[in-house]
């Protein structure tokens, strides 16, 4: 038994509790991380479609390339701002 102020906890129970609120911590760090890593990417794929669309206005990409990156860049930043949206509570599947 543990006794904190006018209470009495079972050591299992306190257990239990710490170590909710250690994994609650740690998955809260978890979600950090992973909102700074998906922002990373957001800015690291415009950056890529910035310098093939700057690249293709000085005829050194041909069109066909630049429409492929862009839809593939475009997908991936509309998935990782809908997987930021759900860590943030706003958009469900």
């Amino acid at each position: 038994m543990i006794y904190m102020d006018n209470m009495i906890i079972a050591n299992n129970t306190y257990t239990n509790l710490c170590d909710g609120l250690v994994n609650m911590v740690n998955d809260a760090k978890r979600i950090s991380n992973l909102r700074l890593f998906i922002d990373g990417k957001v800015a690291e794929y415009e950056a890529v479609m910035a310098n093939v669309a700057y690249n293709y206005e000085q005829g050194l990409v041909p069109q066909c390339v630049k429409v492929e990156s862009d839809t593939v860049h475009l997908n991936m930043i509309k998935l990782l701002n809908t997987i930021k949206g759900m860590l943030n509570g706003n958009s469900t599947l």
